[in-house]
């Protein structure tokens, strides 16, 4: 009979909290800013309105002229139509923002009803990052080098020697898999069956873990967050970044369920992993998700803190109303989605440099986005059990 571990999650966001949607951004062309709201609006309910009026032919013209240059604020205004009535009509849902989003707006994840929620496959890989921190993290310092920083060096050794790397499709790639062969040894590489014929996603300790979506928000429940990039050395950089986030204190669940009879499957067979960690320490990990989670979270927020404790323009970005012990969604960078922190900052240095931007003589990284409302960092949260 299979036996489960339930496990309900209660989250706090201490600071805006942002979760891509499917779509990579709003345009212009899509949304439009009056009287402290951001209205997101539907194409065909536009075109009804337009219609009844006699416009919709000259409106399809100036968008085709215009292309991705068209403004849907600048139209509406000129035609006479920006207003609180129309905008209740046409509009998908609107956000509350101090300001108009140039030159796009970043949407939060949403379900078929536009409700906006929190994707479990969020938190799931926030949990395979942490665990995967906390499982290298305990290992001899000499056993984690062999491992993770010889990986790397490799690795980077590798690709500076391939001319594709000034290919920008294959260094995204790389962005993306690199280097994915600790990961794969830690959580992956683990014997099932006598005919195994090698590992895969089958094979994987993750396969125990399910994590639920959030409940659905209020339709209208977000807010535009105004971004900027803090650079070291150069201070804010002009340009922003504008992107619907859950607001700071709203909570919200999720449910954890860890299949214990698959955990004893992968037991059985494997006593320890390919990378030498008994195989308990795994699992302990996964029927303890705050334990990895709030690890690595209170080794990066101590990083951050020290990094950045002279640079008056981040005096805020690290200071919540609670300690954080959980960080996820957009905005925290390399070292909140990967165990880069582990490595040496010279080894983090040459990564960055070939992967990105080379910035030689500063630290890796060397940018942070914080919201300019507060001047707080993204992402920071506090998670309980429910």
């Amino acid at each position: 009979m299979a036996q489960f571990q339930h496990y309900s999650l209660a989250i706090t966001p201490l600071a805006p909290l942002h979760i891509g949607g499917r779509e990579g951004s709003v345009l212009p062309m899509e949304f439009t800013f009056y009287q402290g709201q951001v209205y997101v609006i539907s194409e065909e309910l536009l075109a009804v309105e337009l219609q009844k009026r006699g416009l919709l032919e000259n409106f399809s013209q100036r968008v085709i002229t215009q292309g991705r240059k068209f403004n849907l604020e600048e139209y509406l205004e000129s035609s006479r139509l920006l207003n609180q009535e129309l905008l209740a009509r046409v509009a998908l849902y609107k956000v509350q923002s101090r300001s108009r989003p140039r030159p796009s707006l970043r949407p939060f994840a949403r379900d078929g009803l536009l409700r906006p929620f929190v994707p479990g496959s969020a938190i799931k890989g926030a949990l395979r990052v942490a665990i995967l921190y906390g499982l290298l993290k305990r290992l001899q310092p000499e056993q984690r080098k062999a491992i993770l920083d010889t990986s790397v060096a490799k690795t980077l050794q590798r690709l500076g020697r391939d001319s594709r790397m000034r290919q920008r499709g294959f260094q995204e790639r790389m962005k993306k898999e690199f280097p994915s062969d600790f990961e794969k040894r830690a959580l992956q590489e683990f014997h099932l069956a006598s005919d195994q014929r090698g590992f895969d996603p089958h094979t994987d300790i993750f396969r125990a873990l399910k994590v639920s979506d959030s409940p659905s928000f209020e339709k209208d429940s977000l807010i535009v967050e105004e971004i900027k990039v803090f650079s070291i050395g150069s201070g804010l950089k002009q340009w922003s970044i504008f992107a619907e986030c859950l607001p700071t204190g709203r909570e919200f669940t999720v449910d954890l369920q860890i299949d214990l009879g698959l955990l004893e499957d992968f037991a059985r067979q494997n006593p320890k992993t390919s990378l030498g960690i008994p195989f308990e320490e795994v699992a302990d990990f996964l029927k303890n998700p705050l334990k990895g989670i709030s690890e690595m979270s209170q080794d990066l927020l101590k990083h951050e803190r020290g990094a950045f404790e002279k640079e008056s323009t981040m005096r805020n970005a690290f200071r919540f109303s609670a300690e954080p012990n959980l960080r996820i969604g957009w905005g925290g960078g390399l070292l909140s989605t990967t165990v880069d922190l582990l490595l040496p900052e010279k080894l983090r240095a040459e990564l960055r440099d070939l992967l990105f931007t080379k910035r030689p003589g500063f630290p890796a990284p060397k940018s942070r986005r914080i919201t300019t409302k507060d001047g707080v960092s993204l992402g920071w949260a506090r998670a309980h059990p429910s």
